[in-house]
């Protein structure tokens, strides 16, 4: 999530490894899909 656009009243639950981006992070969610072996291959 890019916490920078968050709402003030939001509260962020993050674990310990999660990744928290102020904006986009360099990784596109394609990559990420790719990286963590779960894409779909477009079905």
């Amino acid at each position: 999530m890019m916490l920078d656009y968050k709402a003030p009243w939001v509260e962020v639950h993050a674990a310990p490894n999660d990744k928290l981006f102020k904006e986009y992070p360099q990784e596109s969610l394609a990559e990420w899909h790719l990286r963590l072996g779960i894409e779909d291959g477009g079905v």
